[in-house]
């Protein structure tokens, strides 16, 4: 053969002179489909801005309050001028390494995927927004998830519920139970116009469903009484603050079968949780 040579690789990040052919982008390169693609792009995320639970004033505010802030700053340069290694970076910034394939700057908006990015000085207010109807942890995260994120966010929205004070006081404090039937949770649900009567066990999560017609209280109270009948007596009946369960005839109900009737607090729904999460 006329040459003789041998083939080596060379990783990309240790060739100091880049192929200039390949990389450099030439004038005059965009092309209309090009140009396509970036007004369907600005188009997508408006219609995305738009939709999402704030006010044209907390917008404007916020495009100020990421140009101020030194991290969002930053990071909003990197997404337009590209992202250095990760061991280049220093501090908080790291942190947003990981999402940069997601991350966008929009209309003076940071974006990561469809959520708007909070600088540090404003997510105190957003963690209670969040938090404002006292919902548990995995609602008040579905509830980020819809339109607003940052690093650490779902650690912080933990910690908040854990630490509510209000949740913590109006918490039902029921002992777990040691065997089956002792704690019951019930609740009602409408299925293609039809009521039930939905009761489970907390201890080995076996369900009793009964149709109501009508969802008095009488009515759910013959219905109890007949699964009481076929399974035994609860120590402790959980259901949340409907009419048919606070009600003085539920107290007679509770009182002469000698069961406990615990009620959730209407501040805080969320503690029948166990018969609700059963139906889903």
């Amino acid at each position: 053969m006329r040459y003789s040579y041998t083939i080596r690789h060379i990783p990309g990040k240790s060739i100091t002179t880049a192929n200039t052919l390949s990389r450099l982008l030439l004038a005059g390169s965009v092309t209309p489909k090009d140009n396509d693609l970036m007004e369907d792009t600005d188009i997508y995320v408006d219609a995305v801005l738009e939709g999402l639970p704030t006010s044209s004033k907390y917008l404007t505010d916020l495009r100020e309050q990421l140009q101020s802030d030194s991290v969002c700053s930053q990071v909003m340069k990197f997404c337009a001028e590209g992202w250095p290694d990760r061991n280049q970076l220093q501090g908080v910034v790291k942190h947003y390494w990981s999402e940069r394939a997601v991350l966008s700057v929009h209309n003076g908006l940071l974006l990561c995927g469809t959520r708007l990015v909070i600088p540090a000085n404003m997510r105190n207010a957003v963690l209670d927004k969040i938090h404002e109807g006292h919902q548990g942890v995995v609602k008040c995260r579905e509830r980020a998830r819809q339109a607003v994120w940052w690093p650490g966010l779902s650690n912080q929205i933990s910690e908040l519920v854990l630490k509510c004070r209000l949740c913590i006081q109006e918490r039902i404090k029921v002992r777990e139970p040691e065997r089956p039937w002792q704690n019951l949770g019930a609740d009602l649900f409408t299925l293609k116009d039809k009521n039930y009567l939905f009761v489970v066990d907390y201890f080995s999560r076996y369900v009793e469903i009964a149709q109501l017609s009508p969802t008095r209280s009488a009515n759910v109270i013959v219905h109890l009484k007949s699964i009481f009948a076929r399974n035994g007596m609860p120590e402790v009946l959980i259901t949340d603050n409907g009419p048919q369960f606070a009600c003085q005839e539920m107290r007679d109900f509770a009182k002469d079968y000698c069961f406990e009737h615990v009620t959730s607090s209407p501040r805080y729904p969320q503690s029948n949780g166990k018969s609700e999460r059963q139906q889903l």
